[in-house]
């Protein structure tokens, strides 16, 4: 009515699906089948479609000299004697001192929830720090002793496999580290924020890492 009456209108212009807040991790709304037993050092069954690249550096990670920082309880206060399998998470954070803070920090928590990790002690996390300010990965192993290595993002990855690969193709197979440990990679909740079309295929990654946690706590 305005216009009609040669008022000239503005209005902002409709915001972008990039622009739009990320929706929380929630996977209950994101159905998927099952999870095949991952076989390690083979390719994954049912490779998950591609959300887009990534911008992988793990090659600049290696060049640059990226190493994990000490491991530390994500969970202090949690019961460190309940059952369950211990994780090492290997974590690309804003918040290196902080792995739990921020909006990133508050989406991995949103994850370890929907794996059911969420307040559990055997969580531990290592954030990627400068070389020469952290701790090498095989004393982390033998103090930890983890069922499983998650490595989200590239240079968690980098740090954790040595490898330049980009990491759409380290996320395709588990992998096998040095003294017999599974290792899976996944996205960082950072660049999920960022490109949360990605959360699916983060899912399926998760998934895949819990049946690897349960095939190496089983009897």
């Amino acid at each position: 009515m305005l216009a009609e009456m040669g008022i000239r209108v503005w209005l902002p212009p409709p915001r972008s699906p990039a622009d739009a807040p990320a929706p929380a991790f929630a996977p209950a709304l994101v159905p998927s089948p099952a999870p095949a037993r991952a076989a390690v050092s083979a390719p994954v069954a049912g490779r998950p479609a591609q959300p887009g690249a990534a911008t992988p550096r793990a090659a600049a990670a290696v060049q640059r000299g990226w190493q994990l920082g000490p491991a530390q309880p994500l969970y202090p206060q949690a019961d460190k004697g309940a059952d369950g399998p211990t994780w090492l998470i290997a974590l690309d954070s804003t918040t290196p001192d902080e792995p739990g803070g921020g909006e990133d920090g508050a989406l991995l928590h949103k994850m370890l929830a929907a794996m059911g990790l969420k307040d559990h002690g055997g969580v531990h996390v290592a954030t990627v720090r400068r070389a020469g300010t952290g701790s090498e990965l095989a004393q982390l192993l033998q103090t930890l002793r983890p069922a499983v290595v998650l490595a989200l993002g590239p240079s968690a990855a980098s740090c954790v496999l040595g490898s330049t690969e980009p990491l759409q193709s380290l996320r395709q197979r588990a992998h096998r580290l040095a003294d017999g440990t599974p290792a899976l990679v996944s996205y960082a909740p950072a660049y999920l924020l960022r490109r949360p079309e990605a959360k699916r295929a983060a899912w399926q990654d998760l998934q895949r890492a819990m049946a690897l946690a349960g095939q190496q706590g089983a009897p």
